[in-house]
């Protein structure tokens, strides 16, 4: 059985850990919002230190987390999870 493969491992300001698998970000996120390639620290450093946060009125469980200001696209970034990474 092969091990899971994780672009994100951290905790929130609340230290829930949170999960992002390589198959959710290669297979939902990457696929719906291509424009996040390069942003998985951005993404990270979101989820650790939000400038605002709000939960999801559908799903009490769910979470988006927002950081501020927008930053300029890095280009070139390899994440734990590119095709590159043998993950």
């Amino acid at each position: 059985m092969r091990a899971l493969s994780y672009a994100i491992v951290t905790t929130d300001i609340d230290e829930i850990p949170v999960l992002l698998g390589c198959k959710e970000w290669n297979e939902h996120i990457l696929k719906r919002h291509p424009e996040l390639n390069n942003f998985l620290d951005e993404i990270k450093q979101a989820i650790e230190k939000p400038h605002l946060r709000h939960r999801d009125p559908e799903d009490s469980s769910s979470h988006s987390w927002t950081s501020m200001p927008m930053l300029n696209q890095r280009k070139g970034v390899e994440t734990p999870c590119s095709p590159d990474s043998g993950l």
